[in-house]
């Protein structure tokens, strides 16, 4: 019988596939049921998985407690919190600050009447393995407040980051979604779709409590929020530190009284970028703060609202803004031209008519009508308006009696819905008018 050697690059080849082709759950926790957390915290040293049929539900405080460094907690399910009283749903020990991460694309939530504070608390976490990110937080699902003032707290942190796809929200009238706290480099990602939101706040002028979807304490330093989706506050929308960056593509929005604040600074030397898409509702308030310099790239018309010290800055090259008596406005030449693009359209369907009437040789007597086409180059059918991205068209014609002339009143109504870069114009045209033809 012959006997079968291994080489040591074979022995390497399979522990490779071992690991990487066919990857196992080494090290982690999986929890694939309903389980509750009632006598006393868990404190995890391996990496927990809650799959998609499983649950943790918490009545104690600290439910999950981070108890080493460089663990990860991935969410497919529900970890929720539902006695009163019981502050923090997840947060780390003392100890245990290196490179911590949570997944979720389930439900993290405080689902108690009072008293939850914090669903996620992270305190002084830190980069220990050289790739810049301290605490990493993913969401693909909800992570909600609806007890207490903290959705997601982050204290003396650097190097957070915390990418949202879907819903990070806190519902109670003390609510601020993600506070940071004496934090350094942050970086927020709100993508396209995703919400932060603080819908119900109250005592909004109490700058001490600021109420709102994003609060930064006045020393933290260096944060950047690039938003692509929505943030939104019944008071305040985002307030943020020093030496801060707003990338805005999206919606910032404060939905309650008009002077409350779609944008606060909390300390000196903040950028707000403003770019095509951007939507802001509310005052944008630069406080006592010095130094602080807003940036237009926009190619559409506006008009903001800002009070305090700022240096804007029209980076766009399409418009001009005029900064003076609290409000940055500018009408670009996209907004000026809009007008004119609308009338061509109109003219357009007018031509269509004619041609209609002219091609099918329509008799003085005789009533017609036609689902149009506008918008079209007639002679090789390919469309003209470049713009236009849904329309509905029609047209009747009713025969007038003449003894000279082929005479009809049209009646025709257009339902056009046009895109200029960020700005969407949606109109309903109703014509009335006369062909006399020979």
């Amino acid at each position: 019988m012959k006997q079968k050697i291994f080489s040591l690059d074979k022995i390497f080849f399979y522990i490779f596939l071992f690991f990487f082709v066919f990857p196992t759950n080494l090290n982690a926790e999986t929890i694939s049921t309903a389980t509750t957390q009632a006598e006393a915290a868990k404190t995890i040293t391996e990496n927990l998985d809650v799959t998609s049929t499983g649950s943790v539900t918490c009545s104690v405080a600290n439910c999950i407690k981070f108890g080493a460094h460089e663990l990860t907690i991935i969410n497919r399910g529900t970890i929720t919190t539902t006695t009163d009283s019981k502050v923090n749903t997840i947060i780390n020990s003392a100890s245990y600050v290196n490179d911590l991460k949570i997944y979720n694309y389930g439900t993290i939530s405080q689902d108690s009447s009072t008293g939850g504070i914090s669903v996620i608390r992270l305190n002084n976490i830190v980069d220990n393995d050289g790739d810049n990110v301290g605490a990493y937080i993913y969401n693909e699902g909800t992570v909600s407040n609806s007890s207490g003032a903290y959705t997601i707290r982050l204290n003396a942190t650097t190097n957070a980051v915390i990418d949202n796809y879907e819903t990070i929200t806190n519902s109670t009238t003390s609510g601020q979604t993600i506070f940071l706290g004496n934090d350094t480099g942050t970086i927020i990602n709100n993508y396209s779709g995703g919400i932060i939101s603080a819908p119900n706040g109250t005592g909004c002028s109490n700058d001490a409590t600021h109420t709102g979807a994003i609060n930064a304490h006045t020393a933290v330093s260096g944060s950047t929020i690039n938003n692509w989706g929505t943030i939104t506050a019944a008071c305040d929308a985002m307030r943020i530190g020093a030496s801060g960056t707003l990338n805005n593509y999206g919606t910032i929005t404060a939905t309650g009284d008009p002077s409350y604040r779609s944008i606060e600074t909390n300390g000196d030397n903040n950028i707000l970028n403003f770019y095509d898409g951007t939507l802001i509702v509310g005052t944008i308030d630069a406080d006592d703060d010095s130094g602080n310099t807003l940036n237009f790239n926009l190619c559409s018309s506006y008009s903001y609202k800002l009070t305090g010290s700022w240096s804007v800055n029209d980076k766009s090259g399409c418009g001009d803004v005029v900064y003076s008596g609290e409000y940055a406005r500018s009408a670009s030449a996209l907004f000026q031209s809009t007008t004119d693009e609308l009338l061509a359209l109109k003219v357009d369907l007018i031509n269509e008519t004619l041609d209609f009437i002219n091609n099918k040789e329509i008799k003085k007597d005789e009533q017609f009508g036609f689902v149009s086409k506008s918008y079209t180059d007639r002679e090789n059918g390919e469309a003209i308006d470049k713009f236009a991205v849904h329309k509905k068209n029609a047209v009747v014609g009713n025969p007038i009696n003449s003894e000279r002339f082929n005479n009809f009143a049209i009646f025709s109504l257009s339902l056009d819905d046009i895109k200029f870069l960020n700005l969407g114009v949606k109109s309903t045209n109703f014509q009335y008018g006369f062909f006399l033809t020979t």
